[in-house]
């Protein structure tokens, strides 16, 4: 009489003929014996350098487009699962509507150094210095400009309608 095997711990591997690995699992993977887990992340990092070949940063739309090209590729023959391909495609979508957003901000970064050597350069000049203390005071003593406050009138329900203007071509 033999023995029943529990396969419950039993790598999930399956080879191209259909017979399955019967190494117990790693410890540290949820369905692969230690062999077939390092074969499936060298085959990963194999995927992740040539789809990043000739990329060094994702901040221009060429770039992106180069990876989401490469994720194109690389599903159409079937070295990338759909689901997967789907999700790296989203993320390549998240990152072109951000490239607009990190430009901005790398602009800012470089105008910076740029306005304070200019407002340097304009404080330097006695008369540009002299009636930019000048305006200082008229802000502080209060003659510079106020914020008018207009009354909101309350709504009146019973109250008529403003006509529109009516403007004529001549």
């Amino acid at each position: 009489m033999t023995r029943k095997r529990n396969t419950d711990n039993d790598c999930l591997h399956t080879t191209a003929a259909g017979r399955r690995c019967r190494m117990l699992r790693a410890w540290n993977h949820k369905s692969l014996c230690a062999h077939h887990a390092r074969l499936q992340q060298r085959e990963t990092e194999d995927l992740a350098n040539d789809l990043l070949v000739g990329v060094e940063d994702f901040r221009s739309a060429a770039a992106v487009n180069h990876v989401l090209g490469k994720i194109f590729e690389f599903t159409a023959r079937d070295r990338i699962k759909p689901r997967k391909a789907a999700l790296l495609a989203y993320v390549g979508q998240l990152l072109l509507n951000s490239l607009p957003a990190v430009r901005l901000e790398l602009s800012y970064a470089h105008a910076i150094p740029t306005l304070y050597k200019a407002i340097n350069r304009l404080l330097r000049n006695p008369r540009r210095r002299e009636a930019a203390e000048q305006f200082e005071r008229e802000i502080s003593e209060g003659d510079g400009p106020v914020d008018r406050v207009t009354e909101i009138p309350e709504f009146d329900p019973h109250a008529q309608p403003i006509e529109p203007l009516k403007i004529s071509s001549c």
